[in-house]
């Protein structure tokens, strides 16, 4: 027994040595304390600092461009998919900005203005410009069309969650559906009309994630977590190093962003 347990630890090591060892580091950008990251249809990679800098990198970690904002203001999200458009959002300030792929700003938009919103926490836009956000005064999942300054939905949370508590951490609009993932330690997803499908529960909360394909991924307890979205079949790898705050993927390439710094890999 004891030499069977002995050869299973032995085994269970060496799997967990093969996965780690799969991680090829290929650069270091130093940058500080980032708030908010984002990767393209492109593939080229966006984070925002601590002073509300936005850095444009290319798949190897080449900084392309950086921009300072006119007032200085933390950046909560950067949805940078569609890079003709890049969609940053500033929730202190209530408002977004969209700009061009060069970094340069297009419109910048006051969601108090159209009195369609009292208190946005969450944002995201849809490919055609209409923007799902989550008001936190009456904790509702809103669309908006800001060209005609209209509210196309209005779906109160605690109508449609079975749970006491709903405190959105971070939403995405993908494949036509909503994912919010919340402090309750789960990632919920809604149709395209705002209507709860389901949820993904998840061991801690999760501050961010991000798609690739049909998968789903995040950064949590220093591991990489991948699920596909229609399947729900999850897969869990070791990150290199610690401290791990935001994680994108490209293909091979792979990003990792500590407090102090983007480390570029090659994913085996």
């Amino acid at each position: 027994m004891k030499a069977f347990l002995s050869l299973f630890l032995m085994i269970s090591s060496i799997g967990s040595f093969a996965q780690d060892s799969s991680w090829k580091l290929l650069k270091t950008h130093p940058i500080d304390r980032v708030s908010a990251v984002s990767i393209s249809n492109k593939g080229n990679v966006y984070a925002a600092d601590s002073q509300g800098n936005i850095k444009q990198f290319d798949a190897k970690g080449e900084e392309l461009l950086s921009i300072s904002p006119q007032r200085v203001g933390k950046v909560s999200s950067i949805e940078a998919w569609q890079e003709m458009n890049i969609f940053v959002f500033y929730r202190d300030f209530q408002s977004y900005t969209v700009y061009d792929r060069f970094l340069r700003a297009l419109s910048e938009v006051n969601l108090n203005q159209n009195n369609l919103i009292d208190l946005a926490s969450q944002i995201s836009p849809e490919p055609n410009g209409r923007i799902w956000m989550i008001d936190q005064v009456s904790l509702s999942l809103k669309k908006i069309d800001p060209l005609y300054q209209r509210l196309m939905v209005d779906n109160p949370l605690n109508l449609q969650i079975p749970q006491d508590e709903i405190n959105p951490l971070y939403m995405r609009v993908y494949q036509n559906l909503i994912f919010i993932s919340t402090e309750e330690n789960n990632i919920l997803i809604f149709d395209q009309f705002g209507n709860y499908i389901r949820s993904i529960a998840t061991e801690a909360p999760v501050s961010y994630f991000n798609f690739e394909g049909n998968t789903l991924y995040f950064a949590l307890k220093n591991q990489l977590i991948k699920q596909d979205i229609y399947s729900k079949e999850v897969t869990r790898l070791n990150f290199p190093v610690n401290g791990i705050n935001f994680y994108l993927q490209n293909g091979k390439f792979s990003y990792l962003f500590t407090e102090k710094a983007l480390l570029i890999y090659q994913l085996d």
